[in-house]
């Protein structure tokens, strides 16, 4: 039995130099080999269906889907029903719906479970059908190479299948796409009208047909801002003012830029809207470049122009609340008191290029009404309070602003501080003083700081022009 052993172990140990001796000779030939390639695993699914998907009962529905990477090495799915009594799903994702209810159809590659996708399912007893489509913008325009998207509503809402098809009847005037965008055609210098029908896709044969306008491009020969360079507050918006030539030039055509969008942004109807204190150069330009204007808007410490929305920085102090209403801060007192204030938190002032400090509030009934200014110094906190307003100007609409002038040492009672220039102040509070009528609220209307008293009456005699 040794001998016997010790031959086959001989024969072996033979068998394995011939193959080592084998690979390396192939090894030492000038040969290549393909490799082994790579398994690609399946990453996504997408389900091309509505979500939520609503099935009659006993009908059943193939769900169409699509895979990626397309060359994945195995695109078999595995297909799920949170809930087979309300309706069940096989292996090649056609549903059928038993009961009445809701349930999620689940599907995931079955190599590594990466790709995974949910349809929610709602199983009805009857079918709802459109009536009625209505397309908004209600009189449509666009102009020739423009987009515009059209927004169409189904009557009832509670419709089954909620889903339009859009077409054109006149493609050479203007397109439309599967979600309603429409592209205008260029005609030269000819206004025309295309056609555009929308329909239900649920059978109801319900449809319209919505003329929009198609305007042409008159181009841009020359563009001018209006008025001098604007110093504008933190958070501030507002529309630059400008002039093309000629006036009927189309101004959609315009690009605007900002050579620093993190202190001032523009959007493509050359709105502004300031970020941080400093400069930025606004651009209006034509599409090809070939036309332009500039602007440098500026960011300025000390400037204050507080309205709309930008209000609601102001908070109430004493527990009361405040809301927007129809562009005024209406401040509501908390129940059983009579005085709501506002810190507005920290903000800079400039007694030098903005002495003017207004309020416009729904004030009249007031006994008083006035500022504190919190100042941080080094480590010493100063507070200027009892900064009464000593003017008042009445207005049309039946309000007040109530101004006082920072410059003027003891106007507010700050002894003069504000009269050095740019000043920080670490809280801004607008204080309401003991309303005797006991009503429950008061309205601000804006907050703003002026050159001067003139161009603060100048802005009083435009609001009640406007």
């Amino acid at each position: 039995m040794k001998y016997n052993s010790l031959q086959i172990k001989n024969v072996l140990w033979s068998l394995l130099i011939l193959g080592l001796s084998a690979t390396f000779g192939a090894c030492s030939e000038d040969k290549t080999y393909e490799p082994l390639g790579e398994a690609a695993i399946l990453t996504e699914v997408k389900l091309n269906v509505t979500d939520p998907l609503r099935l009659l009962v006993g009908t059943d529905s193939l769900i169409s889907y699509s895979l990626s990477p397309d060359y994945a090495t195995t695109k078999e799915l595995v297909w799920t029903s949170d809930d087979e009594e309300i309706a069940s799903v096989d292996a090649e994702g056609c549903i059928t719906a038993h009961k009445v209810g809701e349930t999620n159809i689940r599907v995931q590659s079955k190599v590594g479970y990466v790709a995974m996708a949910i349809l929610k399912l709602q199983v009805i007893s009857e079918i709802i059908k459109v009536t009625d489509i209505a397309v908004t913008p209600e009189m449509p325009e666009v102009f020739a190479t423009a987009n515009l998207q059209l927004q169409a509503t189904v009557s009832p809402a509670t419709a089954t299948y909620p889903a339009v098809k859009w077409t054109s009847e006149t493609p050479d005037i203007a397109l439309v796409s599967e979600n309603g965008v429409v592209t205008g055609i260029a005609n030269g210098n000819e206004e025309a009208t295309a056609r555009i029908r929308v329909s239900a896709t649920d059978g109801s044969k319900v449809t319209k047909v919505i003329e929009v306008k198609v305007k042409p491009i008159i181009p841009v020969e020359a563009i001018e801002f209006v008025g001098e360079e604007p110093e504008l507050a933190l958070k501030e918006t507002t529309k630059l003012a400008y002039t093309i030539t000629p006036a009927n030039a189309t101004v959609e055509s315009l690009s605007w830029t900002s050579s620093d969008e993190t202190v001032v942004s523009v959007t493509n109807e050359g709105i502004v809207t300031t970020h941080a204190y400093g400069e930025a150069e606004i651009t209006a330009a034509t599409s090809d470049g070939t036309k332009a204007a500039k602007m440098k808007v500026s960011v300025v410490k000390g400037r204050i122009n507080d309205y709309g929305e930008a209000l609601l920085a102001y908070s109430p102090t004493r527990g009361g609340t405040t809301k927007m209403d129809d562009g005024k801060l209406v401040v509501t007192y908390k129940a059983a008191t009579n005085r709501e204030d506002l810190n507005r938190g920290g903000t800079y002032f400039n007694a030098t290029k903005y002495p003017i400090l207004a309020v416009k509030a729904g004030c009249e009934v007031m006994n008083s009404f006035w500022h504190n200014i919190d100042l941080v110094q080094g480590t010493k906190f100063y507070s200027y309070k009892d900064n009464k307003y000593k003017t008042f100007i009445n207005t049309k609409d039946g309000n007040r602003i109530c101004y006082v002038n920072l410059s003027i040492p003891g106007e507010d009672n700050t002894g003069g501080y504000f009269s050095e220039g740019e000043k920080y102040a670490d809280r801004f509070i607008i204080n309401s003083g003991e309303n005797a009528s006991k009503t429950v609220s008061y309205d601000i209307y804006w907050v703003k700081t002026f050159k001067s008293v003139e161009e603060l009456e100048a802005y009083i005699a435009s609001e009640e022009t406007e």
